[in-house]
């Protein structure tokens, strides 16, 4: 690596290839993806260097590392892996903006486009309630870590595997004594996991979460928002922030015992993919450099809101940073405090 010094924060998390029938009718073949590259992105929106730690099949083509890299993102840490193993993902977002992942053959129809034949056979991955603890073919242990970016101060963890998530806090920690930033993840935001939970974020500076994975762990215990984002930061988190798929987002400063509705920018849901994991990345890179959260949640946001503008990572890394910044002013006025 070149100049780790310039990188502000190691991205860990899933790298995906997407097939994506988005709103418009645009469609994309296998671009580029998952949550490691949308929170990477989001983090670089706002002027920062990340480092991406993920894993890729040695099959796949190389090209799309180098057009990441020239967009500023460090692609070190990208991990290629012997054999195959599943990063094929289908999306159709209907004209509701919600997401269906079946038949793809049935959306390629109704676009008049014949289906791409690595799709033939195509089966969306399952949800499941069960949280499964074994490592997975994109699971990230410390020994997967390039020792330059042990020299980094901040690790963000997207939403990945349980394993991933397990495993590398205490290690960063324990090289670095650096700060950790977890975006959580649906593989144990379940009822199943909620009394490990504590323990996996126990020390963690920010802890953000979606409004869904936050009811399903409270699911039969809790219904209250502001009571179960405190207990989350009683397990130790300083700053806990919810992403509302719907609504406004909730943040939560243990410290200053301040909380706070930051409200949504109104966006066209052309695509929603990725944009719970820009919206990590987003907090993530205004947070590391000024440790305001109310600001740093707006931006947030506004990250949210104009990935879902468009598809793949390159949008967010192709918006005017003039654009973003006019938006957090928009919002600024209209944040209420609880």
């Amino acid at each position: 690596m070149e100049n780790p010094s310039a990188i502000n924060a190691v991205v860990a998390g899933q790298i995906l290839f997407e097939t994506i029938i988005n709103r418009d009718g645009r469609i994309l073949l296998q671009s580029p993806g998952g949550s490691a590259l949308y929170c990477a992105a989001g983090f670089r929106l706002w002027g920062k260097v990340p480092g991406i730690l993920g894993k890729v099949s040695e099959d796949r083509s190389e090209s799309w590392l180098r057009t990441y890299a020239a967009e500023g993102i460090n692609t070190e840490g990208v991990i290629k892996l012997r054999g195959a193993f599943d990063q094929d993902r289908f999306f159709a977002v209907l004209e509701n903006g919600s997401l269906a992942s079946d038949s793809p053959q049935k959306y390629f129809f109704a676009q008049n486009q014949p289906m791409p034949k690595f799709l033939l056979g195509y089966e969306p991955v399952q949800v499941t309630n069960k949280v499964n603890r074994a490592i997975q073919p994109s699971s990230i242990s410390p020994d997967d870590i390039p020792e330059d970016y042990l020299r980094i101060s901040t690790l963000i963890i997207a939403p990945s595997d349980l394993y991933t998530h397990l495993m590398l806090p205490p290690f960063f920690r324990s090289r670095t004594d650096g700060r950790i930033i977890f975006c959580g993840s649906s593989s144990y935001m379940q009822p199943a996991f909620w009394y490990e939970f504590p323990s996996l974020i126990q020390g963690t500076e920010v802890f953000i979460t979606t409004e869904t994975q936050l009811k399903r762990l409270f699911l039969g215990k809790n219904e209250n928002m502001w009571e179960m984002i405190a207990f989350t930061a009683s397990a130790g988190a300083k700053i806990v922030l919810v992403y509302g798929e719907n609504g406004d987002h909730y943040l939560f400063d243990r410290e200053a015992n301040l909380k706070y509705r930051i409200p949504r920018y109104d966006a066209d849901a052309v695509d929603p993919i990725g944009a719970y994991p820009a919206f990590c990345g987003g907090f993530s890179s205004p947070y590391i450099t000024h440790f305001d959260p109310l600001e740093s949640a707006l931006m947030a946001s506004v990250t949210a809101s104009i990935k879902m503008e468009g598809s793949s990572p390159l949008y967010l890394l192709q918006t005017l940073p003039e654009l973003a910044q006019a938006r957090v002013n928009a919002l600024r006025g209209l944040v209420s405090v609880a």
